[in-house]
């Protein structure tokens, strides 16, 4: 288990040439997908984007036509990506933008070289007949300006057209050839479902010679932003693969924002709005809410709070609920939230370097090499296949859970010191464990050890330096005797 983990943090360092710092960790329960329980990295668009004056990093949500040509790299390097990934037991999945094509503007040169005017798109074999006729959405209460009209000026296709599809699978299709696994699928609320219902069906199945099962369809996840409130629900998704909650991550970021009454976390689930745990896409933060909604109640936690995002990320791993997905993204001035990716005076983008101690240098932030997350990634490998059996309040700011027999956490708003030399009851059998998130010394010496008795109590002996994140975690592959 280990091993999958540090392959995971090996293999998504190359994966950044192919990204726009926006790689997504993609951990997953499972499914009748024909995916298993895994750490997969999800990149961001491989097809040619738009050109846009500084290279804010939303250009590549602005397709120019399908040819896998980007800053990030070619259908080649993408080949020898997935090859490589697929040697150690790594699936990739690719992020796309099928809704739309990308905006006028002045000049429009693509990354590929491609030009194009407005709903005149010749590399990729559209032309105005092809797009639904030009309308903004004026009001987000009526679906069919929503699923008809343009996304702030980006031409809307018409996926009513057998040959827009088309041209769409083909794209698609041609990605599974290079090895992908699968897709995610931005901006689905602007898609009507049955339409998009059609493109999936005329997938091909995952290729054997990469090591997929025979019969392997692509894993989907659909990004679908419904609060409740609208007339277009995510709902209406289900059917056809996982669906982005965002309602589990403004509840969680909101909980752990202000850490007023961490006893709200055991409420998280269908009963407040959300999706069934099998039709969920659950995450902290996504490219577009890390960089905050327009209003407050619909932000969400950043790398920029850092206690208090891994003690989210903390609870998303080790509460069984979704499919995860962790963000691993690049550093942005708070001042300039269109910002690209780390680049060079020639708008190259910078490649990841790593410091003595693996953390991410180049402007690179890459949260999903923090070593608590990383140990809480471990935790849920750990952990799998069990259910929260003990549920503990010990005050209003300070909460745990057990899976089972197999793991227990603690989160706490308070100083984590309140907790040192404490009496606590926990689920593991008796032993020696090294509190994972503390973690260990430069000499694998534990820094915070949980020494659990015959009656599952547990007294925790903190030295010097050991835990600051709010945080206790064992689970039975942290034993230390």
């Amino acid at each position: 288990m280990v091993n999958i983990i540090q392959t995971l943090s090996t293999i998504a360092e190359l994966l950044y040439n192919f990204s726009n710092g926006n790689l997504l960790t993609l951990l997953t329960n499972a499914r009748p997908f024909s995916i298993q329980d895994g750490r997969f990295p999800q990149v961001s668009q491989v097809n040619e984007n738009i050109i846009i004056k500084g290279r804010p990093w939303c250009e590549r949500l602005q397709p120019m036509s399908f040819k896998i040509l980007t800053r990030s790299g070619n259908s080649h390097e993408f080949l020898d990506m997935t090859r490589r990934c697929e040697k150690v037991g790594v699936r990739v999945y690719v992020d796309i933008v099928i809704n739309h094509m990308a905006a006028a503007q002045t000049e429009m040169i693509g990354t590929a070289g491609s030009t194009a005017t407005y709903k005149n798109y010749p590399s990729a074999g559209y032309t105005e007949k092809d797009f639904h006729r030009t309308c903004s959405i004026q009001s987000y209460f009526d679906a069919f300006q929503v699923r008809n009209c343009e996304l702030i000026g980006m031409p809307d296709l018409n996926h009513g057209s057998q040959y827009v599809r088309s041209k769409i699978v083909s794209f698609m299709n041609y990605l599974i050839d290079l090895g992908a696994a699968g897709f995610h699928v931005l901006h689905c609320k602007h898609m009507w479902p049955n339409e998009l219902n059609d493109i999936y069906d005329a997938l091909n199945n995952l290729r054997e010679d990469f090591d997929f099962e025979p019969g392997a369809r692509p894993f989907i996840m659909q990004e679908v932003l419904d609060f409740g409130e609208e007339p277009v629900s995510k709902t209406e998704y289900t059917s056809f693969g996982v669906v982005t909650e965002f309602l589990y991550s403004r509840d969680l970021s909101q909980i752990f924002g202000d850490g007023n009454n961490l006893t709200e976390l055991f409420k998280l689930g269908p009963e407040l709005g959300f999706l069934q745990s099998d039709d969920s896409l659950v995450f902290v933060d996504n490219h577009d809410t890390q960089r905050a909604f327009s209003s407050n109640d619909k932000m969400s936690l950043n790398f920029k709070s850092r206690k208090r995002y891994i003690m989210a990320n903390a609870f998303l791993l080790a509460y069984p609920f979704g499919t995860i997905r962790l963000m691993s993204s690049y550093n942005f001035s708070e001042y300039d939230i269109q910002q690209g990716p780390p680049m060079d005076e020639n708008e190259k983008i910078l490649s990841v370097t790593l410091d003595d101690d693996g953390n991410c240098e180049n402007g690179w932030i890459c949260e999903h090499r923090w070593k608590p997350i990383v140990q809480m990634v471990n935790f849920r490998v750990n952990v799998h296949g069990t259910s929260i059996t003990k549920r503990r309040v010990f005050d209003w700011n300070t909460v745990g859970f057990c899976r089972e027999d197999k793991g227990f956490i603690v989160f706490t708003s308070r100083n984590f010191s309140s907790l040192v030399g404490n009496l606590i009851f926990v689920c593991v059998p008796e032993g020696k464990y090294c509190d994972v998130i503390a973690g260990y010394d430069e000499n694998g010496n534990c820094l915070s050890i949980v020494d659990v008795d015959s009656e599952s109590e547990a007294i925790l002996f903190k030295t010097e330096g050991s835990n600051n994140n709010g945080i206790l975690a064992v689970h039975v592959g942290s034993r230390l005797d």
